[in-house]
């Protein structure tokens, strides 16, 4: 399911997010990796999302993890 949103520029945008489950939450350090949080936020520059969106994932803490990742797709 999307959830509209919009640019600087008021252009409508559809977005998906995907969400960690409580059944799947194993503890509290469940955590993005450095990785992840840099793909979250180098698409939410490139898609001009507002600034406090862009401030709330730069702060929100990560795993450490900024190794290689296995994607599986053609990139």
């Amino acid at each position: 399911m999307g959830r509209s949103s919009s640019n600087k520029n008021s252009e409508k945008l559809t977005c998906v997010s995907y969400q960690l489950l409580p059944e799947n939450l194993v503890n509290a350090k469940n955590l993005p990796s450095k990785v992840y949080k840099n793909v979250l936020l180098t698409g939410a520059k490139e898609h001009s999302m507002p600034d406090f969106y862009i401030e709330k994932l730069e702060n929100h803490p990560d795993n450490g993890y900024d190794g290689e990742v296995d994607v599986k797709l053609d990139l």
